[in-house]
């Protein structure tokens, strides 16, 4: 089960960082605002660490897209481990996956920030599956960018979860069979945008 998600998120990770090379990529400069580059990033959720003191794990991460000012689209990738059920039965052999397409607004071009799932999908991955395999969901994000140096970033933002209660049966079902996976998430990014190209 560890190794498909492993899996997934090197493919990911490689197929990301080979879309920039291949399209004649520069290392982006650090705090550069206001040009007409597109910049190109990679972030890590490093509230991974909350497995030490819950019954899940949380990975989450993705690649970054700055395409003009004060605008941000951000492609998650998210997979929840339960280790409660880890060592049970079989027919609960099986990993959350979340995809999405996150669009980011900076008001007046600051550092605090809201954001909307344009699209995410959620599905469960792994030996075996339960009955309804794949799942819609939107998400609610607010949050803000502290900008180090080097093209690194951290972002603090807490993250809402069908805010309008569309998919309120979805994530019903999703919860009862994975319930690392909540209504909301407080999160703690650690991007870098090393990329630039024109």
């Amino acid at each position: 089960m560890k190794q498909i998600l492993f899996t997934v998120l090197c493919m990911f990770l490689t197929a990301a960082g080979g879309l920039a090379s291949a399209a004649g990529s520069v290392p982006a400069e650090a705090g550069a605002p206001g040009d007409d580059a597109i910049k190109f990033g990679l972030f890590a959720d490093l509230g991974a660490g909350d497995f030490l003191v819950s019954d899940h794990l949380y990975l989450r991460g993705g690649a970054r897209i700055e395409v003009t000012d004060g605008f941000v689209m951000d492609l998650p990738i998210t997979a929840v481990f339960n280790w409660s059920r880890t060592d049970t039965a079989a027919e609960d052999d099986y990993v959350l996956l979340d995809i999405g397409i996150l669009l980011k607004y900076y008001p007046g071009n600051g550092n605090f920030w809201t954001g909307l799932s344009l699209f995410q999908g959620v599905g469960f991955i792994g030996d075996t599956l339960p009955e309804q395999q794949y799942h819609y969901m939107t998400e609610m994000v607010f949050g803000y960018t502290l900008v180090l140096s080097n093209g690194f970033y951290i972002e603090p933002s807490v993250i809402v979860r069908d805010p309008l209660g569309t998919f309120g049966d979805a994530l019903d079902y999703i919860q009862e069979r994975v319930p690392g996976y909540g209504d909301y998430r407080v999160s703690l990014v650690l991007g870098w945008i090393p990329w630039s190209f024109s």
